[in-house]
C-alpha cells in the first residue's frame, strides 16, 4: 500500500492513533525505502500486519500504545510482536525500546510464522482489489478504437468508437460477429449475427482467398483490428486497403437467381 493507504487504514484500525505517531513512522518508513533497505509499500504492508495481529492477540490498547510511541521511538516491523508480549507483561515502554536497542526484540517462531501467512494473505487480497479495480476502470473507460464502417450502398467510412460492446453493437444493430475473411488475420470484420434472419439489406460480397464471391453480408458492418473478442484500431495503411477495396463495390442485383456485383458507375475514357 501508499503512504495515503497507510495513513487511513491506521486510523481505522487504532482509532487514538496521534498525528505526530502517524508522520514519524511514515517518515521512517520513507527513509528506510531511501537507504534501500525495503520498499516503502512493502514496509508500511508490514506494519499494518504486525499492528492488526497484535491488536488481535494482545488488544487495540496495547497495539495503539506501541504505535503511538513512535512519537519518541519507532520499531522495525519486526520488532512490534515482540515488544507487544513485554508490555503485555507489564514492562514500561521506556525499557522496551532500550532493551530493543540493546538485545533486540523478536517474536517467537510460531509470531513469526503467523506474521508471514497474514502478510501473504492480506497482500493476495491487495492485489485481487486492484486488478477488480483496473478491470472496472477499464470497462468504465474502454479504451478507444478507429475502424473503418460499411454500409450498404455507401463509401467504408472512418469512425472512432468507444471501444465497448455497447458502441459496437450500436453500430451493426444488434448482437456481434467478428469473422476473419482476410488474408491479413489481424483484421476483423464484425457484422450483426442475425442480419439475415432480421431481413437487413444487402451489403458486400464475402471472398475467399480466390477473390470469389461465396456469400454476402447483410446489414452495415465494420473492420477493426483483434483476435476473438480483442479489438484494436486499424492502421493508417489497413484503412487505406480495405476503403478502396469496399469502395469498388456497392450494389447487387439478382440475375437468374445468383446475386451480381454492380459497381459504382464510373466516367467512360471518353469522359475523363
Amino acid at each position: 500500500m501508499n503512504k495515503e493507504q497507510f495513513e487511513a487504514r491506521i486510523k481505522e484500525l487504532l482509532p487514538q492513533t496521534t498525528e505526530q505517531a502517524l508522520n514519524a513512522w511514515t517518515e521512517y518508513i520513507q527513509s528506510l525505502e531511501k537507504e534501500e533497505v525495503d520498499p516503502a509499500s512493502d514496509l508500511f504492508d508490514r506494519v499494518y500486519v504486525e499492528l492488526s495481529l497484535i491488536k488481535q492477540h494482545q488488544g487495540e490498547e496495547t497495539a495503539a500504545k506501541l504505535f503511538n510511541h513512535g512519537e519518541h521511538f519507532v520499531f522495525n516491523y519486526f520488532e512490534l510482536r515482540g515488544a507487544a508480549s513485554k508490555l503485555a507483561e507489564g514492562w514500561p515502554l521506556d525499557k522496551i525500546c532500550s532493551d530493543t536497542v540493546e538485545n533486540g526484540c523478536d517474536p517467537t517462531q510460531e509470531e513469526y510464522e503467523e506474521s508471514q501467512a497474514a502478510l501473504r494473505t492480506f497482500q493476495q487480497e491487495q492485489a485481487k482489489k486492484n486488478d477488480e479495480l483496473a478491470e472496472q476502470s477499464e470497462s468504465s473507460n474502454p479504451k478507444r478504437l478507429r475502424i473503418l464502417v460499411v454500409e450498404p450502398t455507401k463509401d467504408p467510412y472512418v469512425k472512432e468508437i468507444d471501444g465497448s460492446l455497447a458502441s459496437m453493437q450500436a453500430i451493426v444493430g444488434g448482437f456481434i460477429q467478428a469473422v476473419e475473411p482476410f488474408d491479413d488475420h489481424n483484421v476483423l470484420l464484425v457484422c450483426n449475427e442475425e442480419a439475415k434472419l432480421l431481413g437487413l439489406p444487402e451489403n458486400r460480397f464475402l471472398r475467399n482467398r480466390n477473390g470469389i464471391p461465396y456469400d454476402i453480408i447483410h446489414g452495415t458492418f465494420f473492420l477493426a483490428q483483434g483476435s476473438g473478442e480483442e479489438f484494436c484500431s486499424l492502421t493508417d495503411k489497413q484503412i487505406q486497403t480495405y476503403t478502396r477495396l469496399y469502395s469498388r463495390e456497392k450494389l447487387f442485383v439478382m440475375q437468374h437467381g445468383k446475386v451480381i456485383n454492380q459497381p459504382k458507375k464510373g466516367k467512360s475514357t471518353h469522359e475523363r
